[in-house]
């Protein structure tokens, strides 16, 4: 409330200034600069919320589809992806090397339900719960999963929202529940 005042009092007074002081562009510059970032229309924190919860929506519709490229497109340029037992994956090239590796083990169908959003600025920290299944290349039969997501998004230059940390959907946890270890191979020595 205090910078609209503030805005609202440098449009009141920007034309006594105009014809006293600023004649010769001197101090206008400033003054615009100062304008423009200071007395721009607030941001939505609402509307906000809804984009990333339809990034998030996206990410799983992508996982769904088994479409890397997609879920690529959704990452920040500096984005590190944590899954349980095993180091962050940091380079993007990491990232598609997992995800690639997901798809040719697991068909997945998924669904997210939000269970927070909290925007600060140009930071987005969500929270969901990821359930549906996982069906094994390996075996065929579709397993029941949940996993729970926590990740952090950033508002890039063109408005849009992109994650720079993301957990796995898949945790090591649910993929060992549609997986489970093989059994031994008798005819190998130990």
């Amino acid at each position: 409330m205090q910078e609209e005042n503030l805005c609202n009092a440098l449009f009141f007074f920007f034309p006594f200034v105009h014809r006293t002081r600023i004649r010769d562009g001197f101090l206008l510059a400033p003054v615009l600069a100062f304008l423009s970032v200071s007395c721009a229309p607030p941001l939505d924190p609402q509307a906000d919320a809804q984009e990333v919860q339809q990034v998030c929506e996206a990410s799983v519709a992508a996982l769904n589809a088994a479409d890397v490229e997609a879920l690529m497109a959704l990452l920040d340029q500096d984005a590190v992806l944590v899954a349980e037992e095993s180091p962050p994956l940091i380079r993007p090239e990491a990232i598609r090397a997992h995800h690639q590796a997901f798809f040719d083990k697991f068909k997945a169908e998924l669904r997210v339900n939000h269970e927070k959003v909290i925007v600060a600025g140009d930071w987005a920290f969500y929270y969901g719960t990821v359930t549906g299944t996982l069906t094994s290349a390996l075996q065929g039969e579709p397993r029941e999963i949940t996993a729970r997501t926590y990740d952090i998004l950033r508002r890039q230059s063109d408005n849009s929202w992109k994650y720079t940390r993301l957990t796995a959907i898949a945790s090591a946890a649910a993929v060992r529940q549609v997986e489970p270890e093989r059994a031994p191979n008798p005819e190998r020595k130990n």
